[in-house]
């Protein structure tokens, strides 16, 4: 059985096959281009873009900031990012951002913290005695002294530095050329608590956690939501301690009649977005990635109920609500194991009851997106190509 962590790199797996050109034209207007590993897109008060990158492996993770033109500018370089174990071409490092004032919030994902490969029933992985970063599966917290725009940093971290930031309650300084400096520390370390699979024998094999999206929560200044893709739930930090319980554990999907493989599937929860007392969760899930079977759901922030929104999506990576009855859903791909997998944008109006429009196709591996509210103006990130779409939506 595919470890659920595993199903959320398989897609970068999938396109780095030569099969999957990168040099699909684009039909869109390309913002910006030649990313390395591209993950979350979140767009600065100003309308300015902000990008979190995985990297290549080398511990060379980094955020980065865009001026309308689609100029890059780093923030700050240097985060973990490792080689993930089933294939040397499958990079996992910083997965998401999220801003509050000068504070910025970085999600690491899991790299190579566990070794080993789990695809057939009754196997499972080990954990990695040596890991490339002491602080995968984790949240950093940086605050910066000066406010966060495209004249900032850069900023870098070096290797030894994520060792000290492996000591419990070690705070690292970080000054750039200009003399300004930032403070990193690890709120929350979520990797010590990998455990055993509980769908294999004991002992056998583990999971490990994959915090995945970010969410600050708009009302509640110290609570910061986390999807864990690797454990199949939503956390909910305390940042001003690291307290992070959980939120909502997801079950186990039912996979759709015909489809191969055992019955049930991982929901895996990835992109997420709150609107008003509701945090809207998209659900990947696991291999083999069966059309119809994800899900959009929505958590109520003030009880922690959780209920099925839109069924009978296909590999969903992100959400966003521009009111109580619409919403726009970005699909990965319509068919992951598809020789040349190709992603879309869709709209639902949900007080119509309808299956959704289509408002963007044969989309590189989209995997993520931001819309300004001012302009309605999509950005879209496509790890397949390695850059920002942009498109108008009403």
């Amino acid at each position: 059985m595919v470890r659920k962590w595993l199903s959320v790199f398989l897609f970068i797996v999938l396109l780095l096959i030569p099969s999957h050109t990168k040099g699909q034209g684009p039909p869109y207007p390309v913002f910006t281009a030649d990313l390395q590993t591209p993950t979350k897109v979140i767009l600065l008060p100003d309308g300015q873009v902000m990008l979190a990158e995985a990297g290549s492996g080398k511990n060379d993770g980094r955020v980065s900031i865009f001026n309308n033109s689609g100029q890059r500018h780093t923030i700050i370089d240097g985060l973990p990012s490792g080689v993930e174990p089933v294939d040397a071409r499958a990079f996992s490092g910083p997965n998401s951002i999220a801003l509050r004032n000068r504070t910025m919030y970085i999600s690491i994902g899991i790299g190579d913290v566990l070794s080993g490969v789990s695809v057939q029933p009754g196997t499972g992985r080990s954990i990695n005695p040596t890991p490339s970063s002491p602080v995968f599966s984790s949240i950093l917290q940086i605050d910066f002294e000066s406010d966060i725009n495209f004249d900032l940093g850069p900023f870098s971290l070096t290797r030894s530095g994520q060792d000290q930031l492996a000591t419990p309650g070690s705070t690292l300084m970080l000054t750039n050329a200009e003399g300004e400096r930032a403070f990193i520390k690890l709120l929350v370390d979520f990797r010590p608590d990998a455990v055993p699979d509980s769908n294999l024998p004991t002992g056998v094999g583990y999971r490990g956690p994959d915090p995945f999206d970010l969410v600050l929560d708009s009302s509640r200044p110290n609570v910061l939501y986390v999807t864990d893709g690797g454990l199949n739930k939503v956390v909910q930090i305390d940042t001003t301690n690291g307290h992070a319980p959980d939120l909502v554990k997801f079950n186990k999907l039912r996979k759709p009649p015909g489809v191969i493989g055992p019955p049930l599937i991982d929901p895996l929860p990835t992109g997420a977005r709150q609107h008003g007392d509701w945090l809207y969760v998209a659900f990947l899930t696991g291999f083999p990635y069966p059309p119809g079977a994800a899900e959009i759901h929505r958590i109520n922030l003030n009880t922690g109920t959780d209920e099925i929104l839109i069924k009978g999506l296909t590999s969903c990576v992100d959400v966003e609500p521009v009111s109580d009855n619409t919403l726009f859903v970005l699909e990965l791909s319509t068919n992951l194991i598809a020789q040349r997998p190709t992603g879309r944008l869709l709209r639902f109006e949900l007080s119509m009851l309808d299956n959704g429009t289509v408002v963007a196709d044969n989309l590189n591996m989209p995997n993520s997106m931001a819309r300004n509210p001012a302009t309605g103006e999509l950005f879209i990130v496509e790890i397949g190509a390695g850059r920002i779409i942009r498109l108008m939506t009403q």
